[in-house]
């Protein structure tokens, strides 16, 4: 925090007033903090920007740290987000508006949070879903949880992350991500500090509490982890996660995501070229020197496990977690082996619906009642369209 002073950290983005600089010192791939939110941004979902900094202390080499921006209304502005809307920085399943703190809007309290809350604790089946329809950014939402699977961040129902709401403007709501330390099979077992990777582990076989997945419902590396019946490593769900992940109409958005992600950034198994591999071997390229520095500044740089320098630590993470997570996703989790729920067509191909080009707001919202008498409307076969100009899309335009 520049306590009132700000800091260009680029030349292409605004100056700011904080910005965060975190330690590596629990991951020997150094980079783990900034890929992941490079991931989440690769799929769609808004965040901070994060990126390893050589840090020099009186012109001297301090070591290497992470750049995280700080989660603030310069962001959300980066982001395409209405910088007057709601952020909560959360420290709880989604059970309280109390057990957060405020970033924005500090003017009012937290009651849109706690409506909000209360609303998708008390509502169930379809009222729940078209609930979430209404009031949560599905999209944003939904490459959110494609994200943190992806990356295998299990540190974040119950903390680590953001809720943001377009207060002044759709007055939906999302996850922005945070703290993305354990990521990339880096889990939370007792502590943060393991060589131990995570990547296929739907049902814990070892970990320093033994019977501590006594109730059965520990699956840290399942696709629909963070819900109820699939929690992380320490027992944690998140009571939005949950329906966003098990109502059968959303689940079938969220899996077509996944895979559609899981294609663009991943690859199938025995792919070495994918986003992800091209990302890491990047940063290998650029710093592996930096590395190798504070590595020697701050020998012995690992009390933890084996010695791995910066290339062998990426090598581990895409051989133990990357590759295995393929065959996690694309084999154990195929799309179709994820669920054997049928997928429900709610609009079917070519259906007929009514339509009207209106030249002015009279209308409001009364149209969206399910009342609302548009006896009057022109009629016929979906999809509609409406254009001003050009010819692009005339064959598609009933």
């Amino acid at each position: 925090d520049f306590t009132g002073d700000t800091f260009r950290f680029d030349e292409q983005y605004p100056r700011v007033e904080e910005f965060n600089l975190n330690s590596t010192a629990s991951d020997k791939a150094y980079v783990r903090q900034a890929l992941s939110f490079d991931a989440y941004s690769a799929v769609g979902a808004p965040g901070s920007l994060s990126f390893p900094m050589h840090v020099r202390r009186n012109d001297e080499f301090y070591g290497v740290f992470v750049f995280i921006e700080e989660p603030d209304e310069e962001m959300l502005e980066r982001e395409g987000l209405d910088r007057n809307g709601a952020l909560y920085k959360v420290y709880n399943e989604f059970t309280s508006a109390s057990n957060v703190r405020k970033k924005t809007r500090e003017f009012e309290g937290n009651t849109d949070l706690d409506t909000f809350i209360k609303d998708v604790r008390a509502l169930e089946g379809e009222e729940l879903r078209h609930y979430l329809f209404d009031n949560v950014a599905l999209p944003e939402m939904l490459n959110y949880l494609v994200g943190t699977v992806l990356v295998h961040q299990n540190d974040n129902p119950h903390k680590n992350h953001f809720l943001y709401r377009d207060s002044e403007g759709t007055r939906e709501w999302m996850f922005i991500p945070w703290d993305n330390d354990l990521s990339w099979g880096s889990n939370w077992v007792g502590t943060s500090y393991s060589d131990q990777i995570y990547a296929d582990m739907d049902v814990i076989t070892e970990g320093p509490k033994p019977g501590h997945n006594s109730n059965g419902l520990i699956h840290p590396s399942h696709p629909f982890v963070n819900s109820e019946g699939y929690r992380e490593w320490n027992n944690h769900w998140n009571r939005l996660m949950d329906p966003l992940l098990t109502d059968p109409v959303i689940q079938q958005m969220y899996l077509r995501r996944l895979r559609s992600a899981m294609d663009e950034l991943m690859g199938e198994p025995g792919t070495t070229d994918s986003y992800f591999d091209k990302q890491w071997d990047h940063y290998v390229e650029i710093m592996s020197a930096d590395a190798a520095l504070d590595k020697e500044k701050w020998f012995p740089r690992w009390n933890f496990g084996t010695d791995q320098s910066f290339p062998e630590a990426v090598d581990i993470v895409k051989q133990d977690y990357l590759e295995v997570r393929r065959q996690h996703f694309y084999i154990n989790h195929s799309v179709d082996a994820v669920t054997n729920d049928t997928i429900e067509v709610v609009l079917p191909e070519f259906s007929p619906g009514s339509y009207f080009t209106p030249s002015d707001n009279s209308l409001g919202t009364s149209w969206t009642a399910l009342d609302f008498d548009d006896s009057q409307w022109q009629t016929g076969q979906t999809g509609f369209g409406f254009k001003e100009s050009g010819d692009d899309f005339d064959a598609l335009i009933n």
